[in-house]
């Protein structure tokens, strides 16, 4: 094992947990991530019930860090025993947070409001605005933004927004209601980024136009509300941004883009884990007999493996490459692994 291998092994941490309770949706977002695995019939729709207990025990047991479930899918929300897979969570850990469309039943919404008549709320929600129906269903756009509105009343909540080079941002503004824009409101730009071994949803010639369409968005958001809070999600670099567009981003408060992340954990419903979503395709790891923090590990140390591996030249070049706190570890995996015919 090499010293840098060695260094990753010490460093990883995870804090949070990210459970696909669900593998189907109620939405056909082109740029999901979760799309090659809700294909996959060998997961089944939903995580069982005694499984999901399983996984959660594991986490309990085996990572020590681990303050927050996520719960994904798919969309958690369907999932036939919803209201138990929270509570369960809630068993051992401090906070559930769900990410959702906001497309779910008044039964699963009834079911939320009995978490927050405390004063501190353990749940919390991740709202994503670029499903199709959000964008182009006046009705659906209407119900999940009342939502959205309701739920900012007494938890957490973050609103999503998943880009590729051609996003249309005026298209967007121009229908969203504004008032789920609030000084509270913290949002999570993701790229739309791809699942290896399948096609890009951009290329590493448009990382240029990537940073101009994350800079246009956040003008044009802060211009609805100046207080608005953003972090960038996995997958974007340094180089997408030229300085005097990294300037601008870090005045509203954005951090530098860091790139791939690594030393991350997604449960599948079938009880498989893998590095992330769009590396589902590449590895995964059984956790009927795994220990979650050799997982994790492995996990951390195969990704390196493929980062030195795919890495671009230029990145390798670059003084913020690495994968130390304010340095940049490259674009998605997933990305250079299916540039690879053009990088070798």
């Amino acid at each position: 094992m090499t010293q840098k291998s060695c260094n990753i092994e010490n460093k990883v941490e995870v804090s949070s947990a990210n459970v696909m309770v669900t593998n189907y949706c109620n939405q056909n977002c082109s740029f999901c991530f979760a799309n090659d695995l809700m294909k996959d019939k060998t997961i089944g729709s939903e995580m069982s019930l005694k499984d999901y207990k399983s996984v959660i025990n594991k986490i309990k047991e085996n990572d020590e860090n681990t303050r927050i479930i996520k719960l994904f899918g798919g969309e958690p929300t369907l999932h036939s025993q919803f209201d138990k897979i929270v509570q369960y969570a809630l068993r051992f850990f401090p906070q559930v947070h769900i990410y959702t469309n906001g497309i779910f039943s008044e039964k699963a919404d009834k079911h939320l409001q009995n978490y927050f008549k405390t004063k501190t709320p353990r749940i919390s929600f991740c709202f994503n605005i670029t499903t199709p129906g959000f964008q182009n269903n006046e009705k659906i756009r209407k119900l999940v933004s009342g939502r959205i509105m309701k739920y900012k009343k007494v938890t957490s909540v973050t609103l999503s927004i998943t880009i590729d080079p051609d996003f249309n941002i005026e298209n967007f503004v121009k229908k969203i209601n504004k008032n789920i824009f609030d000084k509270k409101t913290l949002i999570r730009i993701g790229a739309s980024n791809p699942i290896a071994k399948r096609k890009n949803h951009y290329s590493t010639n448009q990382f240029s136009k990537m940073g101009a369409t994350v800079v246009t968005l956040v003008k044009k958001l802060h211009a609805i509300n100046h207080d608005l809070g953003f972090f960038l999600d996995c997958g974007f670099v340094r180089c997408m941004f030229n300085k005097k567009q990294e300037k601008f981003l870090i005045n509203t408060g954005l951090r530098p883009a860091k790139g791939c992340y690594y030393g991350n954990i997604d449960y599948l419903a079938n009880m498989e884990a893998i590095p992330c979503y769009s590396l589902s395709t590449m590895y995964k790891l059984s956790l009927k007999r795994q220990n979650i923090h050799d997982v994790i590990i492995k996990f951390a140390l195969k990704e390196y493996l493929y980062g030195k591996k795919y890495m671009l030249d230029q990145c390798k070049r670059c003084k913020y490459f690495g994968y130390e706190k304010g340095q940049c570890s490259g674009p998605c995996l997933a990305l250079l692994v299916n540039n690879r015919p053009k990088i070798q």
